[in-house]
């Protein structure tokens, strides 16, 4: 290893502030910066999920709620046609 490049890997494990000049002259702080902002996006991301998720079940409780009434109603319904049937035709049968 020639005498440059060691003292050049001394003065990286030496000093943060020649790390970064270093980093910098690179571009290694704009990748940097790119994968915080995209960090920060997933995080985002994330919370919306998470709200679609919290939706998702309040809705399939709504539908179960309706499923719950549709099944009633349907009862409902059944026991009044004992009372007074309706014909395949749509109108009242006589009893």
């Amino acid at each position: 290893m020639s005498g440059e490049l060691r003292r050049f890997l001394e003065l990286l494990e030496s000093g943060v502030e020649f790390r970064y000049t270093v980093m910098a002259y690179l571009g290694v702080t704009e990748v940097l910066k790119r994968l915080d902002a995209i960090g920060e996006e997933q995080v985002r991301l994330r919370e919306d999920f998470n709200k679609l998720g919290e939706e998702q079940v309040k809705l399939r409780e709504d539908f179960n709620e309706l499923r719950e009434e549709q099944v009633r109603l349907r009862g409902d319904f059944n026991r009044l046609q004992q009372y007074a049937p309706i014909s395949r035709s749509g109108g009242w049968e006589a009893s």
